[in-house]
């Protein structure tokens, strides 16, 4: 087999590596060193936003949760559905679940993953284009809630207590669709008289 190669290079006392002689210097240069084999940017991993625009940082921070993104799901799909599916056929021996026709396949079919949310960058252009996005048809509210780092059923569930809780005391809040538009005026309902 072929070893892999490591993503942290080795520095050796004769490799010129700081661009001067203090802490901070020589700190911020052993960093960059390993910036393009971890695909990071400096200033995701400095923290240090002052020499950036705004829409450069986002640019770089959009690139950088693609890459993050991809590692999750990497992870789901190497770790935690082999972890899952050994752990179901676990219990299938111990009994403690019933045996299936289907064996462990529609257990495993009945789970969803999802890695978490990472937080929005512009959290009122981001809804405002999931919105678009899904009442164009492009996404679906199972997609947005998901990519949100939730469950849709446990959101509707959620959704619906609050929307009975509201009703049943009689308050009409300007969050409920179904009582007041996105203007804040009241919402006719058709077929209601």
């Amino acid at each position: 087999g072929r070893a892999s190669k490591s993503p942290i290079k080795t520095l050796h006392k004769s490799d010129s590596v700081a661009t001067n002689s203090t802490a901070t210097g020589t700190t911020r240069s052993n960093r960059e060193i390993l910036l393009p084999d971890l695909f990071i940017s400096r200033q995701i991993l400095s923290g240090d936003l002052s020499d950036t625009s705004y829409s450069s940082a986002r640019v770089g921070l959009i690139e950088f949760r693609k890459y993050i993104d991809a590692l999750q799901w990497q992870f789901i799909h190497m770790f935690c559905r082999p972890v899952f599916q050994r752990w179901i056929e676990l219990e299938l021996l111990r009994g403690t679940l019933p045996v299936l026709d289907t064996g462990t396949t529609q257990y495993v079919k009945n789970i969803s993953w999802a890695p978490p949310a990472m937080q929005m960058t512009d959290p009122q252009r981001e809804v405002d284009a999931m919105v678009r996005a899904i009442r164009a048809g492009l996404m679906s509210r199972e997609m947005a809630v998901a990519s949100l780092g939730y469950d849709l059923a446990e959101v509707d569930a959620q959704i619906a207590a609050g929307n009975a809780a509201a009703d049943a005391a009689g308050i009409v809040l300007d969050s409920d669709p179904r009582r007041v538009t996105q203007q804040g005026n009241p919402a006719i309902i058709l077929g209601n008289s």
